[in-house]
């Protein structure tokens, strides 16, 4: 990609829809932060974050506050990749309010 510098991406608190884009794990080495929490969307935790080496902050919550109301968020599904065990600069994981099923890999 084109953001080579990019460190921090926060697009938490929209209303953004659909699949969490695997490209996101493709952008850079470089990204510290990714917030997309508290959005409208759904389906797995991409493979390709695994690729996210310098990354300390990653926020996939659910529940959203938009116009003076709660709606459901991020619904996120299948199981946490054991993959995020390969990030070592990994300080935050924050993952709440989604549906995940199986266990939280012993490797995290």
């Amino acid at each position: 990609g084109m953001l080579t510098l990019l460190t921090y991406l926060h697009v938490g608190s929209n209303v953004l829809t659909g699949n969490l884009p695997s490209e996101l794990g493709l952008l850079t080495t470089m990204l510290e932060e990714l917030l997309v929490n508290e959005n409208a969307l759904v389906g797995t935790i991409p493979t390709e974050f695994s690729k996210l080496t310098a990354i300390r902050l990653l926020s996939l919550s659910g529940d959203a506050y938009y116009l003076d109301s709660w709606y459901q968020g991020n619904e996120f599904t299948g199981t946490i990749p054991t993959t995020l065990a390969e990030l070592t600069k990994l300080t935050e994981l924050i993952l709440n309010k989604n549906q995940f099923t199986g266990t939280i890999p012993t490797e995290l």
